[in-house]
């Protein structure tokens, strides 16, 4: 089983933790079955964590969108994210936490849990799909069981409560990157292909 592999980086700066609000974020396709509704919730229960959102808003999700994070101080719509892989990286590594409550029954391996990882970012994420068995729950991320408001904001409380955690987390998730690397499996897909 080939993963989804990715480009070593040029260079990454090395984890760390913010010293004040934790940040999260939330790197994906907007919309109600990635989760974001949860998050926003999230958001509402702790005014004290920022949650930062990148990606394409749905059509239909866009209005009740904006109208939900409008007023909200501790959530910011980035937009689009534009930019080289490693450009992505960089992006992500500013963050201390990405959120990914996902109950999109499509999901399959999502690539953000793959950069993220290169970026040193622990993940929270609902126990959909594959998600466990990209994110090692209480190693490299928090893997909630049942996807709740509730469930997602105690896994926030608890890497918020922790930093010593967390940053561990960062460099265990930045370590578990190297099974993604397109280049570790490159000498593997060529003896398959010369086998036919």
């Amino acid at each position: 089983i080939y993963p989804n592999g990715r480009p070593r980086p040029n260079q990454l700066s090395s984890p760390k933790v913010a010293a004040d609000q934790i940040n999260c974020v939330f790197f994906s396709f907007i919309q109600p079955e990635k989760g974001t509704d949860l998050i926003i919730q999230a958001a509402k229960k702790l005014p004290h964590v920022h949650f930062h959102f990148y990606g394409e808003l749905r059509k239909s999700y866009e209005q009740e969108f904006r109208c939900a994070v409008g007023d909200m101080n501790n959530v910011t719509y980035h937009g689009v994210f534009s930019g080289s892989t490693d450009a992505v990286y960089r992006e992500l590594g500013q963050y201390d936490v990405l959120l990914l409550p996902t109950r999109w029954k499509a999901e399959g391996l999502p690539g953000i849990l793959v950069e993220s990882k290169i970026a040193g970012l622990p993940a929270v994420v609902s126990d959909h799909n594959f998600n466990r068995e990209i994110v090692s729950h209480g190693d490299d991320g928090l893997v909630i069981a049942d996807i709740t408001v509730n469930k997602l904001v105690s896994a926030i409380k608890e890497l918020d409560g922790d930093r010593v955690q967390l940053l561990a987390m960062k460099y265990a998730s930045r370590k578990s990157a190297e099974r993604y690397y397109i280049d570790n499996y490159v000498e593997e897909v060529i003896q398959v292909l010369e086998r036919g």
